[in-house]
């Protein structure tokens, strides 16, 4: 079905008008503003990601957007202790080995991994957005865009500002860091853009799980180590590898939840390339082998008596998720819901497990 009308009457509040990709107008609508002073809204998409691909949108006019919210919303503070675990970590080691941390290293290391964590998560909901993911899938991303708070060209907007915030804070990291904390800040960005950029970036080629998984834990511990000078960078790598790997689990989760839509629109994530049984007892094997990486982590920088009493209370925690995972029997199953949610806390806990071990013990 082609557009029912493109013109859009002024004394019309609002309408509905249907598109198809091919129609000059389509990515116009999918951003939200068609003509201004007028809000796109998608109610309804078919065929997405494919040629007849065809998209209803609801037309309101003089929609204001709800920028609190829509912001909170698209900055997904939710996952932050994803982004902040490892920093603390990585400065908690620095105070263990009598290494002293300026207030301004301090602060602008933790504002500038805040804008990328905003950054990263609206460039991937204006991505998924685009690509049809986010709104076929109403679990999937912040859904800011899809109930109209924000426009799609607003989304993109905030990801331009956080990254260019990211950057001033990072430029003031300058005259503390060396080469290897500017080559780790360049990673950082581009992870953060390449990740879903254009539908088309590291997460759909499946290789998005990785580059978290480093992004989200050694690299950052390694990246304070060298900002501070701690020394001994393989220890500080070794440190990440468990909030590394819980952000991946948490992250799998999130797309085990909505793995029927990641298959139909051939998202190219790992989880949608293993299929539901397959990442199931992937992700259950991570959440397994996390106790026994905190245990050898903390065991290396303070000791036996310390490694296993953080091994056994991460272990104590990621139990009952294990079960939950376990009992999930299909992909459409009530157990799966809340699942990344629920790892998210035990994200929060094993950070403080490590925090209290290394840096307190």
């Amino acid at each position: 079905m082609h557009s029912q009308d493109h013109s859009i009457g002024a004394s019309e509040t609002t309408r509905f008008v249907t598109l198809t990709r091919d129609d000059p107008d389509f990515k116009k609508y999918l951003e939200g503003q068609p003509q201004r002073g007028w809000r796109a809204i998608p109610v309804a998409s078919y065929g997405v990601s494919s040629s007849r691909e065809r998209v209803t949108f609801s037309i309101k006019e003089n929609v204001q957007s709800h920028w609190l919210k829509g912001l909170w919303t698209t900055a997904r503070p939710e996952f932050l202790p994803l982004t902040l675990g490892p920093a603390f970590l990585g400065f908690a080691a620095a105070l263990d080995k009598g290494v002293s941390i300026p207030i301004e290293i301090l602060l602008s290391t933790i504002f500038c991994l805040m804008a990328l964590h905003v950054a990263a998560f609206a460039r991937n909901d204006y991505d998924d957005h685009l690509r049809g993911v986010d709104r076929v899938q109403h679990r999937r991303g912040s859904q800011v865009i899809q109930k109209g708070w924000l426009t799609a060209k607003e989304v993109r907007w905030i990801s331009i500002f956080a990254l260019g915030l990211a950057g001033i804070f990072a430029l003031a990291l300058l005259p503390h860091s060396s080469t290897s904390v500017g080559l780790l800040v360049g990673l950082g960005l581009f992870a953060v853009l390449g990740y879903s950029w254009g539908g088309q970036g590291l997460k759909a080629l499946g290789l998005g799980d990785l580059v978290l998984g480093l992004c989200l834990g050694p690299l950052i511990t390694l990246g304070i180590g060298e900002l501070v000078e701690v020394g001994d960078p393989i220890r500080m790598i070794v440190m990440g590898l468990p909030l590394g790997l819980g952000a991946v689990t948490i992250i799998q989760l999130r797309q085990l939840e909505s793995i029927v839509a990641e298959r139909q629109l051939n998202s190219g994530t790992l989880v949608a390339r293993l299929g539901f049984d397959s990442s199931k007892r992937m992700i259950q094997t991570q959440i397994f082998i996390q106790p026994f990486v905190v245990l050898a982590v903390v065991w290396a920088w303070h000791g036996a008596i310390f490694g296993v009493g953080s091994g056994v209370l991460t272990l104590l925690a990621n139990y009952r998720l294990m079960i939950r995972i376990h009992r999930a029997a299909s992909p459409l199953s009530s157990t799966l819901l809340g699942l990344s949610r629920s790892a998210v806390y035990l994200h929060l806990a094993m950070s403080t497990i490590l925090i209290a071990a290394i840096g307190l013990a």
